[in-house]
């Protein structure tokens, strides 16, 4: 429902400002997007620009943990690929969102 209202919105060419961490939302419902880091604006600009310059150029790191082995990852955008032995600690509990 807050999609479609988002949407419309949109669509009648009004600008709609909403807060997500959820970045699929996010590249779903906007044209640009603006990136707050601590308060502060640290980008504004296309979606894809602004995944390649926090990336790219602040080095930002995506940790990925699966219960099987990743196949071999090779792409131009990954710059630095570590594989973790497996976590034994059975205490471990996915992050919820």
């Amino acid at each position: 429902m807050v999609k479609e209202i988002i949407r419309e919105a949109r669509a009648d060419g009004k600008t709609v400002f909403f807060s997500s961490h959820i970045l699929s939302e996010v590249e779903e419902l906007s044209d640009r997007v603006g990136i707050i880091v601590r308060g502060r604006l640290k980008a504004v600009g296309p979606i894809g620009e602004i995944k390649r310059q926090f990336m790219e150029l602040e080095g930002y790191e995506i940790k990925v943990e699966t219960k099987e082995p990743i196949p071999d990852v090779r792409h131009e955008a990954i710059t630095r690929l570590s594989v973790l032995p497996p976590q034994t600690d059975s205490s471990f509990s996915p992050a919820r969102t």
